[in-house]
């Protein structure tokens, strides 16, 4: 090999190598931008989570203070909740919450509204104001649990939810007819 054919092949091998090593380069950085962009995805959907569910339970608590304010304020506190319910559920990939927590919105507003309802009715008005608070502390509890939960926990979570709405829509039906039984 002469002197000429050295330098070819040393120019040959210095291209392979800068082509090789800027591909290799590429690819590390579009691996980067995506991994980091996915990153990114998560936590935008995660922290729009926390606003929805933030935003279900300031306006499901705003119930329990406002409910005294009557029934327009009630359903306008109704309208935030749903809308939160619902943008909470878009954020999620649960598959049974959709099913119950879309419930609870109207649950608490039932609640509140009953309550006010029945404010002349210290005894009847003190029930379901135990209610409406007593859902309020197992939405809360769950809702609060739910960003760090993992997917058993969340199911769990779905089924005391439910369990709790059950019981409590059961009691107030008792409230209901000891009302209308002690007005016969």
């Amino acid at each position: 090999m002469n002197s000429d054919e050295i330098w070819l092949l040393q120019l040959w091998s210095g291209v392979i190598g800068s082509f090789v090593s800027a591909v290799l380069g590429g690819l590390v950085a579009l691996l980067v931008v995506r991994l980091t962009n996915g990153q990114q995805k998560r936590h935008a959907a995660e922290a729009r989570q926390i606003a929805a569910i933030a935003d279900l339970l300031a306006a499901t608590a705003a119930m329990i203070k406002k409910y005294r304010e009557g029934a327009a304020v009630i359903q306008d506190l109704l309208l935030a909740a749903e809308a939160a319910s619902l943008r909470w559920q878009m954020e999620d990939e649960n598959k049974i919450l959709p099913g119950e927590i879309g419930k609870w919105p109207y649950h608490m507003g039932t609640l509140a509204l009953a309550t006010f309802t029945n404010r002349e009715v210290e005894a009847d008005r003190s029930r379901y104001f135990d209610l409406m608070s007593a859902a309020w502390t197992e939405l809360s509890f769950c809702a609060m649990a739910w960003p760090k939960a993992t997917p058993a926990q969340r199911d769990a979570h779905v089924s005391l939810l439910q369990g709790a709405r059950l019981e409590q829509e059961s009691a107030m039906s008792d409230v209901e007819n000891a009302t209308a039984f002690s007005q016969h």
